[in-house]
């Protein structure tokens, strides 16, 4: 009898040996699976529709991997002007907002004539992993179709001729105007990829962007143009919680230029000089011209 009953208490540690590892959360559980996002909110004017929502982070530094995070925030359907912004750097315990701002009307104004919801998208290039969340506004209004003027078109006069000619053919109508056929609109896309910000970001030129936390506040933004690193122009970097949390980086320095260039590829840099050195920490980064819509694939 006792020995049946050590035997039945070997074989219950046993299936509990197996049960176990299997009720414990997976050490590679998506980043997207640890970060809370709610209360939506919208507001909209003349020109712009702004979407808010709170975001929180419960990761652990495995599940956020080596990369310290790194999300990309974007709305969904929407490809030309739209902006996002939001935590980069996830610490445990962060608290943020992300913000998007949907132009209305105009060239670059949301094409979703009508809509009554929006949807935001956040997902991490690390592992991949998704999380959305939808807010509701007022509809989004059409934009009005351009007024065109018709343009008058002179009648010709007869010249009178002094005597009869015959005609071989027939004469070309006066007032033909060429067919115009309509060329579809090429539009450029500015994308940066740095040492620091190593995930490709684009939007529309002749705008482009990179921002990174750094733990010195000011320098200067460089090209490299003919062999040589020459500055473009000096920034300050600022205090900011919501991008750059901590005391060890705590500087969110960003550079949102506006060139006119060509297709092709630049380099440029983040060049932050110390009392010992003019050099003192540089961030390199790309910036890239390509042909495409913003949002789709055109690396």
């Amino acid at each position: 009898m006792k020995l049946l009953k050590k035997s039945v208490g070997i074989a219950l540690i046993a299936i509990s040996a197996i049960l176990l590892p299997s009720q414990m959360p997976s050490a590679f559980a998506g980043v997207a699976d640890c970060i809370d996002i709610g209360s939506p909110s919208s507001s909209m004017s003349s020109s712009a529709l702004t979407i808010t929502a709170s975001m929180s982070v419960r990761c652990t530094s495995s599940q956020i991997g080596i990369t310290g995070g790194g999300p990309v925030y974007e709305v969904v359907g929407e490809s030309f002007g739209a902006r996002c912004s939001g935590p980069y750097s996830l610490v445990n315990g962060t608290y943020g907002t992300i913000s998007c701002t949907i132009p209305i009307g105009g060239g670059l104004g949301s094409t979703r004539y009508g809509a009554t919801s929006t949807q935001i998208r956040i997902w991490f290039a690390w592992d991949f992993s998704t999380k959305f969340i939808t807010a509701s506004h007022a509809a989004i209004p059409s934009n009005p179709s351009p007024v065109i003027t018709p343009v008058p078109v002179p009648v010709p006069v007869p010249v009178p001729v002094p005597m009869p000619v015959p005609v071989a053919s027939p004469a070309a109508t006066p007032n033909a105007l060429p067919s115009q056929s309509s060329q579809p609109v090429q539009v450029l896309q500015h994308c940066t990829k740095g040492t620091t910000n190593s995930n490709w970001h684009c939007v529309q030129a002749p705008l482009w962007e990179y921002s990174i936390c750094s733990s010195l506040k000011s320098g200067s933004l460089q090209k490299y143009s003919n062999r040589k690193w020459k500055t473009v122009s000096k920034f300050s970097g600022e205090r900011n919680e919501n991008y750059c949390p901590g005391s060890t980086i705590p500087y969110f320095v960003a550079n949102i230029p506006e060139e006119d260039l060509p297709l092709g590829t630049y380099k440029y840099r983040l060049n932050f000089p110390t009392q010992s050195n003019k050099k003192g920490f540089v961030d390199n980064f790309t910036l890239r011209v390509l042909m495409g819509d913003v949002g789709k694939s055109a690396l």
